[in-house]
């Protein structure tokens, strides 16, 4: 985009971009081919998005597999403010710091160990997912299905596991 490169080079004018930590990050995905769903839809394709962080110690063109998520962001900026300070009670974000500062390996510890998404409207039925590791759940409220894929071994969402595996769709 036109302006973040304006963003960027306002950085660069005012001599502070080598100690400046850019994050961005959009806020939902976009219809693709090859992942499900897209924009207002929980699978994939609507939750994945694009995330970019450059700043001092970050090595450029380093990339992560580990799931990030928008409510890490401000455990990430009070890591990198005030190292050891302690996160606000009640946030569910981890930071991303140690991933950032080591080319973009190692995980996320956040409070809870999943990740959650509700979407209420924009869709044909209301849905919540769940990720768990690899294992992500969608439900619907409406008909009231659940649907469980292993991203790791399916990241189209194209194999339902929910009856093969009745228990960790249960849990």
């Amino acid at each position: 985009d036109h302006i973040v490169g304006e963003l960027l080079g306002k950085l660069d004018d005012l001599g502070i971009a080598d100690n400046t930590y850019v994050i961005y990050m959009s806020d939902n995905g976009g219809s693709t081919k090859y992942l499900r769903g897209g924009k207002g839809n929980l699978g994939d394709g609507g939750v994945r998005v694009p995330l970019i962080v450059a700043g001092p110690g970050v090595e450029a063109g380093s990339a992560c597999a580990a799931p990030a998520i928008s409510w890490d962001i401000m455990p990430t900026v009070i890591d990198f403010a005030a190292p050891g300070a302690a996160i606000p009670k009640g946030v569910e974000g981890g930071s991303w710091k140690d991933i950032l500062l080591h080319g973009g390996t190692g995980e996320v510890k956040r409070p809870i160990d999943r990740l959650v998404w509700h979407q209420p409207v924009e869709n044909a039925h209301p849905q919540s997912s769940l990720r768990k590791g690899d294992y992500k759940l969608v439900y619907s409220w409406d008909t009231k299905v659940s649907e469980l894929f292993d991203l790791a071994k399916d990241i189209r969402e194209q194999h339902d596991l929910a009856q093969e595996m009745p228990e960790r769709t249960a849990a």
